[in-house]
């Protein structure tokens, strides 16, 4: 059955979409993501009208719907417009599916998204959606929604809008989602001047704790100890190499300063140490100290042990095994005197004599 596509549409609009601006605003509140139990169809109402601006017989109808995403909402498929829409989602209700949308008086009511669910065709999280309807008689025979000689998509289409408490339901605590940390979303920008992020711990958990295949990879305690949590891979703290024709820069490692006072206050220590043996008879771990590498005929860096405000440089203990030097080519200079490392390392055996 046809009511005159042209003039139903107008009509249409007159009648069953004059209920759309008001009931459409159901749609995001059904499409919430704060709770999983929350209806996912959206209730959509209206009057259906005939040629004339009469009601239509009572009866059971195929109507077919569609979300656009873009366009302008004026043409058939939403074609115009720029960008041009792109059809997101469909859904038909056939009598030859026992699916009609019942028409009663004019009026109707369907829940979208109860034939064909929206599951993820649709970001409900952006401005411009359209809706659109097409009326195609009251046919039982036909199977399929083209084959029942539908009237063709009323136009304009109705713009998709939001109620207020689905406003609300794009926000968490007030907040929009750019005010989240969001995973696997890519690199966010914050332009605040806010710290992007800030949390003020008050419980005795960990303030952070970040894990690979189920294993700690990364914790930063209560009181901000450091620990890579891995211990089967080897770890490093490094800058990044620098871009070309730029300098590297540098890295340093600081123990806290004292603060200021009436006495005399001493500065934090700064402990570089290997890890400790395990198992029967364990070694301990290393602590290697090196300059960096030169490159072509550059020299390496060098090594520079309390060259700047150091009072007094100990090494080693009265239980020290061996202090060693690779000596071929080594020289020191102590005030203008070439000295051999020998005369520049001394321990002390228990009974206070030295030994070179």
């Amino acid at each position: 059955m046809s009511f005159g596509r042209a003039k139903i549409q107008t009509l249409a609009l007159k009648g069953a979409f004059l209920g759309v601006l008001l009931l459409v605003l159901f749609v995001f509140v059904g499409q919430s993501q704060a709770a999983t139990g929350i209806n996912q169809t959206i209730e959509f109402q209206g009057r259906l009208l005939n040629a004339q601006g009469a009601l239509v017989p009572d009866g059971y109808y195929n109507i077919e719907f569609k979300i656009y995403e873009n366009g302008d909402g004026q043409s058939a498929g939403d074609t115009t417009g720029s960008p041009a829409g792109t059809l997101l989602w469909t859904e038909d209700y056939l009598n030859y599916n026992n699916q009609g949308v019942k028409v009663v008086n004019g009026f109707f009511s369907v829940d979208l998204g109860s034939i064909n669910p929206f599951g993820t065709s649709i970001d409900w999280n952006q401005s411009v959606l359209w809706l659109s309807m097409n009326v195609a008689g009251t046919s039982t025979t036909c199977s399929t929604f083209s084959t029942c000689s539908p009237d063709g998509e009323m136009l304009p289409m109705q713009p998709l809008t939001a109620s207020p408490y689905a406003l609300n339901s794009g926000q968490l605590g007030g907040l929009s989602s750019t005010q989240f940390v969001q995973l696997g979303q890519g690199v966010q920008t914050d332009a605040s001047t806010n710290p992007s992020i800030f949390i003020n711990k008050t419980g005795s958990g960990n303030l952070v704790e970040l894990q690979a295949s189920g294993t700690d990879a990364f914790v930063i305690s209560n009181s901000g100890d450091v620990s890579f949590g891995n211990n089967s891979t080897t770890h490093a703290i490094s800058v990044n190499t620098a871009a070309a024709s730029t300098a590297g820069v540098a890295l340093s490692i600081t123990a806290g300063a004292a603060g200021s006072g009436t006495t005399a206050l001493a500065g934090g220590n700064l402990t570089l140490q290997g890890g400790a043996g395990g198992g029967t008879d364990g070694n301990g771990g290393s602590v290697n100290i090196d300059a960096g590498a030169p490159n072509g005929t550059g020299s390496g860096g060098n090594i520079d042990i309390g060259s700047q405000y150091a009072a007094n440089v100990i090494i080693g203990n009265n239980t020290l095994a061996s202090l060693s030097f690779n000596s071929q080519g080594i020289g020191e200079t102590i005030n203008g005197s070439s000295t051999a490392p020998s005369a520049l390392f001394q321990t002390t055996t228990n009974s206070g004599s030295a030994l070179e």
